[in-house]
């Protein structure tokens, strides 16, 4: 009787467990529609390039940057179901949870189904992955891809099949037609396999077949060759300086957590701990609860946690020799392998305080920097357009400065009379775009006292201008103070509303 009673209760012990993991994935899903904040500049970018004819993406990316993939799917998707900033969002938000049985599958291969279960819950709460699903970007969709290759790759290294190759080919070329930071993983991997088909004839059949698939992707991307050429030739990282390692690791580790404040710097930490006990635990015994670590990296994750490494590293080296900055967002090509080693390091805990302990940390922090993610606006747009919307007339003109802030200004302004009176500094030109095409060379040479002197020219009889601008980013220095100053010798100057405290912020004056 006592017998059936114990195992009476380890079972509801488990069904509690697993309730409670059910939950929070569920919690975690939901979360990633949540985000009520209005699209920042790279999401309205986004909406903006992929609401054009397909025929006119390309040329548009020319002067934005990216590959095309995500334009297209975001083009059809909104076709479907409308360009609102929640419709646009959904795209990533279905892509982030189509990937989560992924993740699950990975974890399952790796160490088995406590693995799996973890992995799946760390996916689910991840504030970094439901960041990337409730934004209108293609990192959800760089992520998914991760992970399904990942997969794909294992099952064509166990056994070669025909469509199990023609997939992860369909895959590689998917990842380099989405984000060129796919390039640095895909080179770090590729570079692994061909030294592996050459230390290891008894596997050369598999490892040949992955080759294969690797080579029929790259080939994939030729078409998109000389577009990539010249965007690499006349675009880039303007807003940011190249990253040191040491910022690179820094930055990645605290957007796990979902930003700057003290829960998500503890996430990261947790994080690095779970990390590094999935790379360097041999043995863990429930019955003893001792742990034994080994002197080097285990072979379970030995592949893909140096495939991390290999991939920041090199992102960042070839940063330094071209100028090109980082953004913790471009880590999303190896977050997926990331997320299933926190979870395999969670299964490796011996049963007691340790593990919950570490997994209650993870879950609660992880749960804050979800809340952070989902109820921090973005930008300040909206508060900046009602504040124009309810004052300004058909005579009036709106500046910003810089340009940058145009995109998601513009789109808060839609169906108010100053719609079509918005004028970015220093093209003048439409402001639902930015051009990135030499930018630092452009706006080095741009005149701030000429451009104030066309915008009194637009300005109609009794009408104001309304100037909506942030001094701080770079390539500006200076301009938007002058621009003030120039306006101000005209007409007289009054502050409207002072820069938020939104990632995108600005201030707001009027000349009249």
């Amino acid at each position: 009787m006592t017998a059936l009673n114990s195992v009476g209760t380890s079972g509801s012990r488990r069904s509690l467990l697993l309730a409670a993991v059910a939950g929070l994935v569920v919690i975690g899903s939901v979360a990633r529609f949540l985000t009520g904040s209005p699209l920042w500049l790279d999401e309205a970018l986004s909406v903006n390039i992929a609401s054009l004819p397909l025929g006119d993406i390309e040329g548009a990316l020319r002067r934005d940057g990216h590959p095309p993939l995500y334009y297209w799917l975001l083009h059809g998707w909104m076709e479907v179901f409308g360009d609102g900033d929640r419709a646009a969002r959904a795209l990533s938000g279905v892509i982030s949870l189509a990937t989560l049985p992924l993740i699950w599958a990975i974890g399952r291969r790796v160490e088995g189904a406590r693995a799996a279960r973890f992995a799946l819950l760390v996916a689910a709460l991840s504030p970094y992955a439901i960041r990337y699903a409730s934004e209108a970007r293609m990192y959800a969709l760089v992520m998914l891809l991760v992970a399904a290759g990942y997969l794909l790759y294992r099952r064509v290294v166990e056994g070669p099949r025909v469509l199990d190759t023609v997939l992860l080919a369909v895959t590689v070329g998917a990842l380099l037609w989405t984000h060129y930071w796919s390039a640095y993983l895909l080179a770090v991997v590729g570079v692994a396999l061909l030294v592996h088909w050459w230390r290891a004839p008894e596997e050369r059949r598999a490892t040949g077949a992955v080759i294969v698939a690797f080579g029929a992707g790259l080939v994939s991307f030729l078409p998109w060759l000389p577009a990539f050429l010249d965007q690499a030739a006349h675009t880039g990282t303007p807003w940011g300086r190249p990253a040191r390692p040491t910022q690179v690791l820094s930055e990645t580790i605290q957007d796990l957590g979902g930003g700057p404040f003290p829960e998500g710097h503890l996430y990261g930490i947790v994080a690095v701990v779970l990390v590094l006990l999935a790379a360097l635990v041999h043995a863990a015994s429930d019955t003893t609860g001792r742990v034994e670590l080994a002197g080097s990296l285990h072979p379970r994750l030995r592949r893909e946690l140096t495939a991390v490494a290999g991939t920041l590293l090199l992102g960042t080296a070839i940063g330094y020799l071209t100028n090109g900055s980082f953004a913790s967002r471009y880590a999303a090509v190896v977050v997926p392998l990331i997320l299933v080693a926190i979870g395999v390091g969670m299964s490796l805990l011996p049963k007691g305080w340790i593990r919950w302990g570490l997994v209650l940390g993870l879950v609660t922090t992880g749960l804050v920097g979800t809340y952070e993610v989902v109820s921090t606006d973005r930008s300040q747009a909206e508060e900046l357009a009602a504040e124009i919307a309810a004052e300004a007339g058909p005579a009036d003109v709106v500046v910003v400065c810089p340009d940058q802030l145009g995109p998601s200004l513009d789109r808060a302004l839609s169906g108010s009379v100053v719609e079509s009176s918005i004028v970015p500094y220093p093209t003048a030109g439409d402001p639902r775009f930015v051009d990135w095409r030499d930018y630092e060379e452009r706006n080095d040479a741009a005149d701030p006292a000429a451009f104030a002197a066309g915008v009194l020219d637009q300005v109609g009889e009794g009408g104001a201008v309304w100037m909506v601008w942030n001094g701080t980013y770079r390539t500006f220095e200076d301009h938007c103070e002058a621009i003030i100053s120039h306006l101000g010798a005209t007409l007289a100057p009054e502050v409207v509303l002072p820069a938020g405290d939104q990632f995108e912020r600005a201030d707001l004056f009027v000349f009249r």
